[in-house]
Parts: structure tokens; sequence; C-alpha cells
């Protein structure tokens, strides 16, 4: 097909000419530039901010390279073709194009059909031009509007595939902060529309259901660090960018694998990489695969093991692994006797936990400490008001009273308190004696006598 020939950009055919990459059909749309790979001659035939040109490094690839994987040997069952040819017929779609080295990284790695082009990507979505694709894995830019326009084509995306009874999946790098925004919560109300409408149970079976994001079989993946716990990604800097160094933690937003078993099924496949468990009774580190992922991580971080043994845990119980060791022999461990390999996350409740999310309560304490929060949440209601009372006014309304406003009447010398209750009859109005008053005056349907005392 048109889409599987090859448009090899320069840093593609410099490593294969020096053996560093394989033979493939990556699918890069780069024209020859005198600024090379690192992206600072590159012209765009579309609007770009500087702050967004931090590639995906390798190892944020090699971390997602199992999900790859089961999907494309499930879709060669499915069509019955060979199981060996199953990586390298996959088609995964990358339809924000910084330097085209991400169908460089992922054709190293086994998938030589990448398409990442230097085009617009929201043209080709307008003019239905967007590539037939398996996989959409993608690291978008975070500026403007860019998540906002994603989680829309993605929820058209699944609302087509799940029609059709197929599944498309996705896998979003973005930043964690991104699963507490009201913009990704609409996203998952929006996929849960949709599984609905067609009779999908993306659930997993044995995952948090009462989570928004389990619910519609979304999951999160990073690396696992020293101790157990995430490790950030250190992105690869573009020169132009800005900042040296990620000031975020990119986590693996992944989902559209199909009913609750084919996403039980991914789930695992990620989560049983390779990583080191410290064995306490020799007090070393040996080679073992955990059997699952971690449900519910850690809130407070567990002293790091060493070679030389583990620091004694304060605290509540924290949660074990399963692991399989290299002989064989399986066995529990704690969560920070784990380094290496990959975490999964199958809630937002355990993205908290790891300290990867802001609680409600967190974000709540945060905008009122913190003098900067705060002076955003106060510019944000103030403006939330403005735009209603425009609203309001558009519409004929008549704009609402402030209390300052408002005149109060009460009794002068009977008021209903705590320490003192009043009895009243039934057409009287309670708020008349009380001690704010009643603000109808002479419009109030309620009697200001007491019908009790005559």
């Amino acid at each position: 097909s048109s889409d599987a020939l090859a448009a090899d950009g320069p840093a593609l055919r410099l490593a294969r000419q020096a053996g560093e990459a394989p033979m493939g059909r990556a699918q890069v749309e780069a024209e020859e530039e005198e600024g090379g790979e690192d992206g600072a001659e590159q012209d765009w035939p579309f609007e770009v901010d500087d702050g967004d040109h931090f590639e995906t490094p390798r190892e944020a690839f090699e971390d997602i390279v199992p999900l790859l994987r089961c999907h494309a040997r499930r879709r060669a069952v499915e069509r019955q073709l060979p199981a060996e040819d199953a990586t390298s017929q996959l088609r995964v779609y990358d339809p924000y194009f910084c330097t085209g080295r991400s169908a460089t990284l992922l054709g190293e790695l086994g998938f030589p059909r990448v398409i990442n082009r230097r085009r617009d990507f929201y043209r080709d979505i307008a003019e239905g031009a967007v590539p037939k694709f398996d996989v959409l894995m993608t690291n978008p830019p975070y500026s403007s509007d860019h998540k906002k326009r994603l989680f829309d084509w993605i929820l058209e995306r699944q609302r087509g595939a799940a029609a059709r009874g197929s599944r498309e999946p996705f896998a979003l790098l973005l930043p964690s902060w991104t699963v507490g925004k009201a913009l990704f919560h609409k996203f998952l109300k929006g996929l849960a529309e949709v599984y609905a409408s067609t009779g999908v149970e993306a659930a997993p079976k044995a995952g948090m259901a009462t989570a928004a994001d389990s619910r519609v079989g979304v999951f999160y993946v990073c690396r696992r660090g020293q101790g157990g716990r995430p490790l950030k990604y250190v992105f690869d800097h573009v020169r132009g960018a800005g900042l040296a160094d990620c000031p975020f933690f990119g986590l693996w937003i992944c989902g559209g694998f199909g009913d609750a078993a084919a996403t039980h099924r991914a789930v695992l496949r990620v989560a049983r990489g390779e990583a080191q468990g410290f064995w306490p009774a020799e007090g070393s580190w040996h080679s073992c695969r955990p059997r699952g992922p971690l449900a519910e991580p850690p809130a407070e971080p567990p002293p790091v093991a060493t070679a030389a043994g583990v620091g004694e845990e304060e605290g509540g119980e924290e949660p074990e692994v399963d692991v399989v060791w290299a002989d064989g022999m399986q066995s529990a461990l704690p969560a920070h006797h784990l380094s290496g390999g990959r975490l999964v996350f199958t809630s937002s409740f355990a993205l908290e936990a790891a300290g990867l999310l802001r609680s409600a309560e967190d974000i709540k304490r945060r905008q009122e400490e913190n003098p900067n929060q705060k002076l955003r949440h106060e510019r944000a209601l103030a403006a939330l008001e403005r735009q209603r009372a425009s609203v309001r006014e558009a519409k004929g309304g008549k704009r609402k009273r402030s209390t300052g406003q408002r005149r109060y009447e009460k009794h002068e010398e009977a008021v209903a308190t705590v320490e003192t209750p009043l009895t009243l009859g039934e057409g009287t109005c309670r708020h008349f004696f009380s001690a704010q008053g009643c603000s109808r005056g002479d419009k109030c349907r309620f009697s200001h006598v007491n019908d009790a005392e005559r």
C-alpha cells in the first residue's frame, strides 16, 4: 500500500550506513535540513511552539514496546497472518512531527512501519487525509489547545472503531498532571459514552473499577526506578526549546485495547518486564519478573534497598508484588525491593498513591496556602463570574443582586436561636424570626406575625 513507502530522513540513512538501524519501511517525510536532527533549522509547514520541542527518549519507547507487540500478535491472529511478521506489519501512527526521530527509534526496536510525516495533522483531519494505522502512539505538543483537539479526535476514532467491532489502541506520552485536569475527565466521560453505546465492557477484570479511567480501560505506564519508585524520563532537548531539562513527569496514557479481557492482557504484558529484585536472605539483587501491576504504590517513599540490606520500614503495611525469579521460583516482594522494569497503574487512585497526581484535597489546600495558586484561583473565579454575567445580560436576564444590596427585616424582640428556639405557626415566616431576617419584605408569602401566639 502507498502508506508503506519509505521517505527516509538523513538521520535514519546515516544510522543505516553505520549499521545502527535496521533496513525497514519507516515512513518519515523529512526533507534534508542543514540543522540535522536537533531541529535548529527545521521548517515546519504548521505553527509550532519552541517549548513543545522535547523529543521522546528511547527509554520511553522501550517501555511501550510490550504493548505494541501484544496488539501486533492479536491482530495477526485475527487476520490469520504469520506471527513472526506481526511486529514488522504493525502500522504505528505518530501524527505530530518534530524531527522524525520517533520513526528511527521505533525502527531500531523492531517496528519499521512508523508513520511520522512532516505534515499538518489538523489539516489532514479536516481533509480526510489521515493515513491508515493500527496503533496511535505520540508525544503531542502540550501548548495551546493541542491536547483538547487530540482527545476529541481520539473519541471520534474510538467511536468508529467500536461501531466496527474493532480496536484502535492509543498511547499518549503526557505530563502526569494531565490526568487530574477537567479536560481529561471529559475525555474519560466521552470514552464511557462511546463504549456504553456499543456494549463494550472495557474495565479490567481485577482492576479498580470504581475509578472513571479503569472503567473505560485506560491505564498508565512509566519506568520503575530505585526503591520501586516511579522514574522520570529524561526527554531529549531540541535546541531552541528554552529549557534544558523537562519540568514535568512524563507518563504513558494507554487505552483502546478492547474489552476487559483484552485490556487485562495488555496490562499484564507491559507489567511483566524484566526487573531486579532484592533477596534479603542473601542481601543481593537478582533478575526477576513481576507477575502483574502494583495497583496501590505507597504514598510515602519507603527506604531504599541496597546490596548491604534494607532499612526498616515505618508506617502502614506496604503492598507486595508477586514475582518470578530467573530459576522459576515465585515469591512476593515489598514494592521497594524492586528496581527497573515498568510500573503500571490501573487508576488515578494509584497515581495519587504514587505521588504522581495530586488529590482533590491536596489541590484545595494548595490553592488556599500557596499565594500564586490562590491568586490564580481568584482570577479564574472572577473570569467565570464575568462570563456568567455576560450570558445573563445576553439573554435579557436580571443581574443577580449581591447580599450587600439586600434589605433584611426581622422581629425586634422574639428571635429564634439554638439556645432559645421559638414555636412558630405553620404559615409563619421562619426567616423573619431568625437572626438574619427576611429579605422579601412585603412580597413575602408567609406571615410576619407568629400565628402560634394568637
